[in-house]
């Protein structure tokens, strides 16, 4: 993420009247974990803050970027990427369309990509957008007429132990 979108949501946390010096003291360190791409240690702090305030817009957008960041823990987006995608956070399109691709659901994959793709105001490319979206609508038509194979192991000269 920029520095752009980064300071934007920083900028949203401060305005939190609800917010306690050391709540935000605690956002600013997740954020920092975040943007120096510790997405472990980011989840981490941000966990602390999620238990206070649940549906809170932004921490539900750091924590499902993290978890989509983290392998093996993907799944685990989904239901924070929908709260920040309610609470207006445009960034969140973008992730709910990766999230919907993983989970083969193409057609919510497209949406939200193409949601994304008109927003004013977005940190990654149109060129990389349409990228996605070709993606899903080859993943789409894949999935639709798969292809029946076979796997020949074609002997040792090939296949080593090594």
């Amino acid at each position: 993420m920029t520095l752009l979108v980064g300071l934007g949501l920083i900028f949203q946390l401060f305005g939190q009247q609800n917010y306690t010096h050391i709540q935000k003291d605690i956002f600013y360190e997740g954020s920092q974990y975040f943007f120096e791409n510790d997405y472990e240690s980011a989840l981490y702090v941000f966990n602390e803050l999620y238990a206070v305030d649940t549906g809170f817009s932004e921490i539900n957008f750091m924590m499902g970027v993290c978890l989509m960041k983290i392998r093996g823990r993907r799944d685990e987006a989904f239901p924070y990427l929908l709260k920040a995608e309610k609470g207006d956070i445009g960034e969140a399109d973008f992730w709910l369309g990766r999230a919907y691709h993983l989970r083969m659901d193409f057609e919510n994959a497209l949406k939200h990509y193409k949601i994304y793709e008109q927003a004013p105001i977005k940190e990654i490319s149109k060129e990389e957008i349409k990228r996605y979206i070709d993606i899903s609508l080859k993943a789409k038509e894949m999935v639709a007429h798969p292809v029946d194979a076979d796997i020949i192991n074609i002997g040792p000269g090939i296949n080593t132990k090594y």
